[in-house]
């Protein structure tokens, strides 16, 4: 496997590692098999700018009853759709022990790859985007009420989850363009810029989507398809994923995009409310990559690339932070919360749970060594479901034990869309080019109430010992100064690492970076002692500027997970090591 380490980009699998990601638990769990047919970027960062200005547009701009054509064919095809969309049922054995998450009660074949999650109407409309760039709307029973075809596909082509606005509109990004639809399939007004779109929008309680596009622009589209303002938020350009942005109780929105901030918006202005940086010394090189979270109470959650998470009030200040450990690769949508108020954040394949004083009830490690673990969703009941980058379903109960793990298909496929349950129970798995449907006693967690501000924590002004300052219709709010960026090293190449193996094995771990380079590695057992086993420590890069360790796992190693620390002169990096018996 090759891991290039770099200080602007995310830290996500490559293609080989996705390949040799060797799902374990540290719980015991039934593995089963389904027999089911089988049918993302570098961030490039610019130095941020010493002050904070967003854009904005002065008023409102007219709302226009149409919007000119950006190029886009969309037309409604009537119904009945073609044969493929029949739903089939097949005996219980058919289905393996997917049935152990409830009654199987029927599967639809598409045409394309189901790459990404359904998302259901509050009607019970199943809504999904199929990789051939079709949008399909079914019934709970599994048949057809209409579709659209979005557009050609090709290698290059984005698309996102489907959203449900306010008033029903149905929305999806297809190839960087917003497009909208009525519940009956009629195409609306779409929307795009220059810039790219990789995430869907979230909304306001008036119908105001607000998207994030690559340049690290938020903008606030109405419901009628006005642009109403924008705000430059970073310097950050480049590709990868763009997180969405996530809306409070009382409308505020929050963003982040790629550095070490978290940012508050007002909705109607643009104008920005306060900003959170969660490294003011500017010592790590780790940034925000995912989407924050939002609760019911006005709370805004955080995470960082080196396993901090952040609570944060509705006004900026700091509540708590934690540090979860082993640190390493996390989702672009890490989070997840059940009614009780425990959050549940998924670092380097493991699950934590955590409670909303900021107290870590448990861990849990539910994928590979490799960071392989995608979106989560909870359930009311508790429950948490992750989709591994192995294809792996697992169930996870609210006291951190794992349930099941299903086999959905072949290791290796890529990211894998978690599953999606309704208000009926109903769940809906997207399993290759199928999508499956099971009765299940599950329950989705209900969205935060925009507009009900009576559970919003209240507490004295943010105190910052910046000067810097901006204008905003409430009057003068401090901002902190975003500190000028440092000169990065180039960062190191892992070469070889052995991240999965048993007790009596030989790790070995070889990475390049430059002749001469001063190279450490350090192995912390699962059982958290530093090994003095032969072979670990200082390394002088050779000819070709590598640097190579090998030591032997001993025959009285604790199973579990443990930790490896590459340092290549001042760039550092730990890796988690799953040690088996």
């Amino acid at each position: 496997m090759i891991l290039l380490v770099s200080s602007c980009a995310p830290r996500e699998p490559t293609e080989g590692q996705i390949q040799t990601a060797i799902a374990q638990t540290q719980k015991a769990a039934p593995t089963v098999t389904l027999a089911i047919p089988q049918a993302v970027a570098n961030t490039s960062t610019q130095p941020p700018i010493p002050t904070f200005t967003p854009t904005t547009v002065p008023a409102p701009i007219e709302e226009p009853s149409t919007l000119p054509s950006t190029g886009v064919d969309i037309s409604v095809t009537s119904t009945p759709l073609p044969g493929i969309l029949t739903p089939e049922y097949y005996s219980p054995a058919d289905y393996g022990e997917l049935n152990v998450l409830g009654d199987v009660l029927w599967e639809v074949n598409f045409t394309g790859r189901i790459s990404r999650a359904p998302t259901i109407g509050p009607d019970g409309t199943v809504y999904v985007v199929t990789g051939q760039g079709t949008l399909y709307a079914m019934d709970p029973n599994g048949y057809s009420k209409w579709y659209q075809e979005l557009g050609e596909v090709d290698t290059f082509s984005e698309y996102t989850s489907p959203t449900i606005a306010p008033d029903g509109r149905v929305m999806v990004v297809f190839d960087s363009k917003l497009l909208t639809f009525d519940p009956d399939g009629t195409p609306g007004w779409h929307w795009k810029t220059s810039e790219w779109l990789t995430s869907p929008p979230v909304f306001g309680v008036d119908g105001t989507s607000y998207i994030m596009t690559s340049h690290s622009n938020l903008y606030a589209i109405s419901a009628k398809g006005a642009e109403m303002w924008s705000a430059e938020l970073c310097g950050v350009y480049g590709g990868g994923i763009w997180p969405s942005p996530e809306v409070g109780p009382d409308g505020t929105v929050y963003a982040t995009c790629h550095n070490d901030n978290v940012y508050a918006v007002d909705p109607n202005s643009g104008e920005v409310k306060w900003v959170y940086d969660t490294d003011p010394e500017n010592s790590s090189y780790d940034r925000i990559e995912a989407a924050p979270m939002v609760g019911p109470d006005g709370m805004v959650y955080a995470a960082v690339g080196n396993g901090k998470i952040y609570s944060i009030r509705p006004d900026g200040q700091l509540l708590w932070t934690i540090e979860l450990e082993p640190a390493g690769w996390i989702n672009y949508r890490p989070f997840a919360r059940t009614p009780d108020g425990t959050i549940y954040v998924v670092v380097a394949s493991t699950l934590s749970a955590v409670s909303p004083s900021g107290e870590t009830l448990w861990q849990t490690f539910i994928g590979s060594p490799l960071g392989d673990v995608g979106q989560i969703i909870a359930t009311t009941e508790g429950n948490i479901f992750a989709r591994t980058l192995a294809n792996e379903l697992v169930q996870i109960s609210s006291d951190g034990n794992v349930i099941s793990r299903i086999q959905l298909g072949e290791s290796g496929e890529g990211v894998a869309p978690p599953p999606a349950v309704g208000i009926d129970g109903r769940m809906y798995i997207g399993v290759g080019d199928k999508l499956i449907a099971i009765q299940t006693d599950q329950a989705p967690v209900p969205r935060i109430s925009i507009g009900d501000t009576t559970t919003i924590i209240v507490t004295t002004p943010m105190v910052v010992t910046s000067t810097a300052t901006m204008e905003t219709r409430a009057g003068v709010v401090p901002l902190p100064v975003v500190p000028t960026a440092t000169p990065k090293p180039s960062g190191f190449t892992v070469i070889k690492f052995t991240s999965s193996l048993r007790v009596g094995d030989t790790a070995s771990v070889i990475v390049e970076a430059y002749p001469g380079a001063a190279c450490y590695l350090d192995y912390t057992t699962p059982s958290g002692t530093s090994s003095t086993a032969h072979g670990l420590g200082y390394q002088t890069a050779n000819a070709k500027g590598r640097c190579s360790w090998s030591w032997l796992i001993g025959s009285r190693t604790t199973p579990g997970v443990g930790r490896v620390l590459i340092e290549v002169d001042d760039v550092s990096e730990w890796y988690p090591i799953l040690i088996r018996k």
